[in-house]
This record gives C-alpha cells, structure tokens and sequence, in this order.
C-alpha cells in the first residue's frame, strides 16, 4: 500500500523490484511469483482498485522440493524481511498465507459505527491503541499483525469547486459546466460502433495536447451562449487537490469504520479470542463513548454462525433422537440414560485435545502438531458424527439388559451376562472404525489441518465413551432401576425385606 495519490508508475516500479526480491529466493523456497500494479485483493478475495495499490502472489514448491520444514516461519522470516526493507516513506505490507477455505475474513474486523465522525475516530484510536498494547506486551492479543482502519486507505482528488455567484453573473448553469469538465477529461459519449460480435461505446474528449494536465482546463475557454463573451474556467472557478477516504461506508443508516488485522503465523489465538478480549474492553469502557457501537465482522463472525448454526442442528438431532428411544423403549427415563454416552464422548474430545494442546507446548518443537488439539468446525461435526454412534453402543447394551431382566434373571446377574456377551461387539464396531480414522489422525501420509483434529476428535470421543459404555453404563442403570422398582435393586431389596419381616412380625403379635 503506498502513500495515496501515488502515480501507477511508481507503484509498478516497486512492485516489479519487490517481485524479483522474492523470486532471487531461488526454486527451492519460491516456485513463482505473479503479480498486478493498481489493485489489491482484500482477504475476502475482493478487488480493490488504486493506483497507490500492489498485489503480489508467490507459490512454494511441493514439500518435497523445498529446502525448509515449516512453512509459517519461512513466511514469518520473509515478512520481517520485506517490512525491513520496504516499509518506509508511507508504505505499509500486508504478507500473509493464503486461506485454505472459503473467504471469511479477516481475524479481526471490528465495526465502530455511529452518528458522528468524530466520536467514531476516538473510539477507533483508543481500540487500536489497547490492541497494540496487548499484542506487544504479549498478553491476551499477542500475534495480531497488520493492524489498520479503513480510513487510513485515502485517495487523492482533483476537485472543480465553481463559484456559483460567478456563474450566476453570466447565466451559466451549473450542472453544464461540471458536465464540460467531466467529458473534458472521461470523454462525452456520442454513440456506439456496431461491429458483427460487439458494441464499442465511441466518446470525444479534449486532445492531450491541450490537457496534459488538469489544471490545463482552467485555461479553456468557456463560451456564454447569451451574449457570445468569451470566459475561461479559471473565471467561474478554481481546482483543488483534496485526500479523502478511498470508501464510505454506512451500517444499519449509520456511518462507520472498520478496524482490521491478521494473526501472525506463530499465534496462538484465533478470532474468537479476539472478539472476547475487544468485547470485554468495550464493556468496561464503552460508558466513555456515548453515540457508538461496537459490533464483529470477518472470520469471528461467520464462526459464530456456523457454530449457532451447527448447535441448533444439534440439539435439534438430540430431540429427535431422544422421541424415538422414547417410543421404542416405552420409557422416559431410560433414553437419557443411552444419550448420557453422548457427554461421555464430550468428555473424552475436550481432555484428549487438553492434553494434545499441552503436549505441544511442553515437548520439543514437532513432537506434537499443535494444530492437532485445535477444536475447529470439522471437530464440531466430528462430535455431531460421534453422537449417533456412542448411543448405537448403548442402545446395544441396554437392550440386551432389558431382555434379560425380562427373562427372569435377577437384576446383577443381567448386569453380568449383559456386560459379558455385548462386550465383544461393541469393542470390534469402536476398534474398525478407529482403525479407519487413525492414519487421517496420526497425518499418513500427510498431515492435513482441515481433516486432522476432526479425525483426533472422533476417535478421543469414541474411545472415552466406548469405555464409559462398558464400565459406566451399567452401573447408571442398576442405580436407575432401583429408584424405578426398589426391590430388584440389592441394597434396597435387603431394606425392603427387612422391613416387610419386621411389619410381618409386629402384625403377628398383634393378632396372638
């Protein structure tokens, strides 16, 4: 991003001596490098036109023929670089790794909005203040890079501001003058050229010859149809060069500004760290700030849908699932007992990705991919996958329970056998499909960071619950069938028959 108002040339010239630095890396660290002067591309794959703006996209070779082993140094290294070297006199880079997924945004994008400019500045100023604090001092926002608002993105205007009493004084419209310049300069249309395959829009403009600059049309004359004088431009007004903001954008009727940054390649946060760190900031100051709001945008907020999204269609699953056990089982009680297995795989996710995130942190770098304990989308679906086949164990189980109880057998002893014959089964389908997910999991025969924690996940979870299923299970349901029928339960049967002994006894001596 160069200074606004930059000519296309300048900006090419750097664009060119920038690409040709990072293609001397040599074959073995850069395969290619493509680029484009007067346009940027936002991290929404938007285009952004200016001739201040430079793109450049370089490719790494294949990881067999590279001469590094992690790829976010070598991009964090060549950051430092490129920032050393080029970002002075009002140039700033953005480097950053290209997205694997669909265009969500940027970590942080942060939307101040309100009635007036001013106010919305202060409050831009002071986030980004508290932002850099935080990243610097490495505390709750260590690794957030490129920092910036939308405003400091400016571009560089020629105003004709006429005088409109001049123009009165002659009898000259407005609207005609500003409409002579513009078509002096962008050309008047006139008509179309037909061609067999195409319409080519035909316009006449001034010669470069007379403008070869702007200003130039200060001395061209401007002829007053009522009585034929002779007026120049520079008569009836005068030019102006003015920075504004490249964008003005409205939210909801409102002006606003967005605040934007990356994360560095070694961060350890993500977006919702990000929007939980600004959103208690804002709570405890935003009482300072009268007028605005403070609203997310970007990666955050599109995780946020597709977590809410992904929540209600899985409590939606969970109802449905527990109104057929319910009629299957003719029972109410008996289906939360199956769907408890669902929590027993929660349980095992989130401690095997507590540990794995510990492991990465303590052990040497590269025993553990820290990518491998990130709860992403994938590990949310890898739950909602989970959860039909964890209450596929327990539905086996307790099924046969109730067979056996309904043969006769004493409440332990169908424990027992239960436990017994149903543990090979339930062992054999938890194994296949572990075996299955484990060579996704352990990265054979490469490591993918989309498909990887949703593997872990699924086989965490399964694990946990296919051992909570055997050893848990049974006993929840010896403890709920003696609250339902006390008297097959031991110790409650011991109590009851006592106590029946003990009224027969007294009922006895009574009647003797």
């Amino acid at each position: 991003n160069m200074p606004a108002g930059t000519p296309l040339k300048e900006t090419d010239k750097l664009v060119r001596e920038m690409s040709q630095f990072i293609s001397a890396k040599g074959d073995k660290k850069i395969l290619n490098t493509s680029s484009q002067s007067g346009m940027a591309v936002s991290a929404d794959y938007k285009p952004v036109m200016g001739s201040q703006y430079g793109f450049i996209q370089a490719q790494l070779p294949l990881k067999e023929n590279r001469d590094f082993n992690n790829p976010k140094r070598f991009i964090q290294d060549l950051r430092k670089e490129l920032e050393t070297l080029y970002e002075k006199d009002g140039i700033t880079l953005d480097v950053a790794a290209a997205k694997d997924g669909p265009p969500t945004g940027l970590p942080l994008n942060v939307r101040v909005s309100g009635l007036d400019d001013n106010d919305i500045m202060v409050v831009v100023a002071d986030l980004m203040k508290f932002i850099k604090n935080e990243a610097e001092e490495g505390k709750d926002l260590d690794g957030v890079i490129d920092l910036k608002h939308d405003r400091t993105l400016r571009n560089t205007i020629i105003s004709f501001d006429t005088n409109r009493r001049k123009l009165a004084n002659h009898d000259i419209r407005e609207i005609d003058a500003q409409t002579f310049i513009a078509n002096s300069l962008d050309g008047a249309y006139i008509a179309d050229y037909r061609r067999l395959d195409d319409e080519i829009p035909l316009k006449v403009r001034l010669s470069r010859n007379q403008i070869q600059d702007p200003t130039d049309i200060l001395n061209i004359p401007l002829i007053n149809q009522a009585d034929g004088k002779r007026l120049l431009f520079n008569d009836v007004g005068e030019m102006s060069i003015k920075s504004v903001p490249a964008s003005l954008i409205r939210w909801d009727f409102q002006r606003i500004v967005t605040v934007t940054g990356n994360l560095s390649e070694d961060a350890k946060i993500g977006a919702i760290n990000i929007t939980n760190s600004i959103q208690k900031w804002w709570e405890e100051n935003k009482e300072n700030y009268s007028g605005v709001v403070v609203s997310f945008g970007g990666e955050s907020e599109s995780t946020m849908k597709s977590y809410r999204s992904m929540a209600a269609a899985f409590l939606l699953a969970l109802v449905v699932i527990y109104g057929i056990l319910a009629s299957q089982f003719q029972s109410y009680t008996q289906p939360v007992l199956i769907m408890s297995n669902v929590f027993f795989s929660f349980t095992g996710v989130i401690l095997t990705m507590a540990v794995l995130g510990f492991g990465a942190e303590m052990l040497p770098e590269g025993s553990i991919r820290p990518e491998r304990s990130y709860f992403t989308m994938n590990g949310f679906m890898a739950v909602v996958g989970l959860t039909g086949l964890v209450i596929n164990d327990a539905i086996v189980l307790i099924n046969f329970m109730n067979k056996r109880l309904a043969d006769g057998l004493p409440l332990k002893q169908a424990l027992l056998v239960a436990g017994h014959q149903r543990m090979r089964p339930i062992i054999m389908t938890s194994l296949t499909t572990i075996a299955g997910l484990l060579p996704m999991a352990i990265g054979i025969p490469d490591f993918s960071i989309a498909w990887s924690p949703f593997a872990t996940a699924f086989i965490a979870g399964l694990t946990v619950s296919t051992m909570m299923t055997l050893l848990v299970l049974p006993v929840l349901f010896e403890i709920l069938e003696g609250i339902r029928h006390p008297e097959n339960w031991r110790f409650f049967g011991e109590k009851i028959a006592k106590r029946k002994a003990e009224n027969k006894a007294i009922r006895d001596a009574q009647l003797s």
